[in-house]
């Protein structure tokens, strides 16, 4: 069994701040992603998400030092030409295989999330207008109940749209369920348990804890623009630093309280999704306060395409190695 990796093209960012945390790690990571530049498939003006880019060098830079062999993509090379699972464990962004499903990305017709959820969820296919479970007919059973605010999100595949709208007293359900879905049954159409619409609630403080085996191994806030870098302590397993609302520009916290309320329910809920569907492997859950102060499941998501945020990414890939090594 190896780790997948596919480069990705790198244009330095000219607004990076120069004295990043850990630099002498972000200086081995650079180093390390050198031996492999060569094969990164380049494009004319193209400038690398900074983050991702990072994640990514930072994932290959433990991998390269867990002694575990590592297949690189090269430019005429795509993962669909790996489609045998039993040689993969740990891919690298945009390095997922066609047609592998993670069972945490079906997280929500578990149970044990539905009930951690702290809000309505509920699931649609896009089938003909008749059908229960069509978008406008959800939607209109949800707004019977007085909501008015929706989230919409394609789950037959990785984060297809996850929009917002809140409706009007004038909007027709159907107006509704084209504009959370846009064009998505057609490319859709027939699939069970093609997507979810979820009532919008206040939730502060997101945080995101990654899980190897069925257990957690680390976990960041919810920081856009943070990497492994911005951790605090080399080898911490779970970063205290929180923003208390994810898409607005408010200050990070550290806050060692709220993050071991937030890591402590993660990983009594893990334990009870895990329960449920013993596949469960690898991936994120993310939590979050809810209004009210108590924690709340945001969603699961399944490998490999996962932000790291401020994670302790050596404590990912050293639990990945070892599951391999044991297996």
């Amino acid at each position: 069994m190896k780790f997948l990796f596919r480069p990705r093209f790198y244009s330095a960012n000219p607004n990076a701040d120069p004295d990043l945390p850990q630099i002498a790690e972000c200086l081995a990571v650079l180093d390390s992603w050198k031996s492999i530049e060569n094969n990164a498939p380049h494009a004319e003006g193209f400038m690398a998400d900074f983050e991702d880019f990072h994640e990514n060098a930072i994932r290959y830079h433990y991998a390269n030092a867990s002694g575990i062999p590592i297949h690189i993509l090269t430019r005429h090379e795509t993962a669909k030409d790996c489609r045998d699972l039993t040689k993969w464990r740990f891919r690298g962004v945009s390095a997922e295989l066609e047609g592998y499903a993670n069972p945490a990305d079906q997280y929500f017709v578990l149970k044990a999330f539905r009930e951690r959820a702290g809000r309505r969820i509920e699931i649609v296919n896009f089938t003909d207008k008749d059908d229960p479970m069509h978008p406008a007919n959800i939607i209109r059973q949800m707004r019977q109940d007085g909501m008015t605010n929706f989230l919409g999100k394609v789950t037959a595949t990785f984060k297809y749209t996850n929009l917002f709208y809140q409706s009007e007293p004038e909007d027709s359900d159907a107006h509704i369920s084209c504009e959370l879905f846009g064009y998505a049954p057609a490319h859709f159409e027939d699939v069970e348990n093609a997507g979810i619409i979820q009532a919008v609630i206040d939730m502060e403080y997101e945080y995101r804890c990654i899980f190897v085996d069925g257990k957690l191994v680390t976990g960041a806030g919810c920081i856009e623009e943070f990497t492994p870098y911005n951790r605090l302590g080399y080898g911490q397993a779970f970063d205290p630093q929180l923003r208390q609302k994810r898409h607005e520009d408010t200050p990070v916290v550290v806050d060692q309280a709220r993050t071991d309320t937030l890591v402590t329910f993660a990983r009594e809920s893990l334990v009870a999704l895990v329960k449920e569907d013993p596949r469960l492997n690898e991936g994120t859950i993310d939590v979050a306060l809810g209004k009210d102060g108590k924690p709340l499941i945001v969603e699961l998501n399944g490998a490999p395409n996962y932000g790291l945020y401020a994670c302790n990414a050596k404590l990912i890939v050293d639990a990945h190695a070892a599951s391999i090594k044991k297996n």
